[in-house]
């Protein structure tokens, strides 16, 4: 078993889950969710403790996993994590050292590249010299690796309990860089997203966005975009598909970030109609239901399309969807399954296969515990959304109502101030004595 860290025979080995969990991504905030969910259903004797390489206070509107932030990166924090944890796992996307890519978005500081490039501890762990066995879950390599990343690759690669990348690019990448180890294509691990969400529920949530006015009451066309650079293209797209069949947009916010605002004013400017918007702000559920319950799509987010390829949502009439995987959806189901399944062994195998038969019920109430206070904190954090949009409605309606009365009240001030009505006052008031007066 690898150093303590505070795993013990009542709490069991530890698992340090790390991700950039810390931004208002969607495809980060749902494979972190789903990973999760699959390495608890098969370790359920363990802890899983979240870290991401961000300052402290960092923290994403989309997903609060209560993650650690690691701050910056040394001897200090090796050391730390070291006496916290009995084996790291990198989740999903990135292991890059592009510092373009590590400020995208965040918000932090100009000097914040030294947290938010999370290569070293996504790479590599803790290093081999902690002794703290590391795993690559799905990860992602969006750019060739520079030389000293790909050093840091190569001296860990050998020893890593898990190299699972997410798609062929991925590898390619890696190889490109001199990087000779196997890796394992593994998938997109959000094809199993719907576990994390039941169908009745999302119909709910559905209704409660109908309610709200997020979502229209018929038929929709769900879009996306991940990142400005590819506006124009989903732009054409959508208005090649409204040409086909016209239904009502609605912006599902992908990344938190710009590019869902200014996806919003492009449309509504080209397609000439109020077009719907989806904000990072609604939560993860909300964007899962909304996605399921489309009609069509027209969306440039690889991951976002395998939520989509799940609940069967198909391309908008006319539209092309580049990149989209052979293999059937069970097919890829299948194939992430392996590799959790395959994941969770080596965990077990590498922590000392985990706490005794009364510690493991312990830690699974303890698990279960903790799963459902994270529940009922985003449940509260969504009706207070929720109340908050209401209200803003009911004001609006209200508004509108008494705009409405002034209206009609200064229109029938006007009509009884006119000569007209004067008269025909008197016409009537004539015609009546008239009437009263005949026998």
């Amino acid at each position: 078993m690898s150093p303590p860290g505070t795993g013990s025979a009542a709490s069991g080995p530890v698992i340090g889950l790390v991700g950039v969990v810390h931004v208002d991504d969607l495809e980060r905030s749902l494979v972190a969710r789903v990973v999760e969910a699959e390495l608890r259903r098969r370790l359920p004797g363990h802890t899983f403790r979240w870290f991401t390489p961000v300052p402290p206070g960092a923290r994403s509107r989309r997903i609060d996993p209560h993650a650690d932030a690691l701050g910056d990166w040394g001897e200090a924090t090796v050391a730390r994590l070291s006496a916290l944890v009995d084996a790291t796992v990198a989740v999903g996307p990135d292991i890059h050292d592009d510092p373009a890519r590590c400020l995208w978005r965040e918000g932090l500081r100009d000097d914040g590249v030294r947290f938010a490039a999370p290569w070293q501890i996504l790479a590599g762990g803790l290093g081999p010299a902690s002794g703290i066995p590391h795993a690559w879950a799905a990860v992602s390599v969006p750019v060739v690796p520079g030389p000293e990343l790909a050093a840091r690759i190569g001296d860990v690669a050998e020893g890593l309990l898990a190299r699972g990348v997410a798609r062929p690019g991925d590898a390619e990448r890696l190889a490109a860089a001199g990087i000779s180890v196997p890796v394992e294509i593994v998938g997109d691990p959000l094809v199993v997203v719907d576990r994390l969400f039941a169908d009745d529920v999302l119909a709910e949530r559905r209704a409660m966005l109908r309610l709200l006015d997020i979502l229209p009451e018929g038929e929709y066309r769900v879009v996306g975009v991940d990142g400005v650079e590819a506006l124009a293209e989903v732009v054409a797209t959508v208005v090649a598909a409204d040409a086909r069949s016209v239904r009502e947009v609605v912006v599902v916010d992908t990344d938190g970030g710009e590019a869902g605002r200014a996806l919003v004013r492009s449309l509504a400017e080209t397609l000439g109609r109020a077009v719907r918007r989806v904000p990072a702000a609604a939560g993860v559920q909300d964007a899962v239901a909304v996605l399921a319950g489309a009609a069509d799509h027209v969306v440039a987010d690889g991951a976002v399309r395998s939520v989509l390829d799940l609940y069967r949502v198909p391309p908008a009439p006319g539209t092309a969807v580049p990149d989209t995987p052979d293999d059937p959806i069970e097919v890829r189901r299948a194939r992430i399954d392996r590799h959790f399944d395959d994941l969770a062994a080596a965990l077990g195998r590498a922590t000392g296969g985990g706490p005794d038969e009364a510690g493991a019920r312990v830690a699974r109430l303890q698990a279960d515990l903790e799963a459902a206070c994270r529940r009922a904190e985003e449940a509260e954090r969504r009706l207070i959304h929720d109340r908050r949009v209401l209200a803003a409605a009911m004001r609006q309606r209200q508004a509108e109502l008494e705009r409405r009365a002034r209206d009609a009240e200064a229109s029938v001030a006007a009509l009884l101030a006119t000569r007209t009505f004067r008269w025909s006052a008197r016409v009537r008031a004539v015609v009546g004595r008239i009437r009263r007066r005949t026998p």
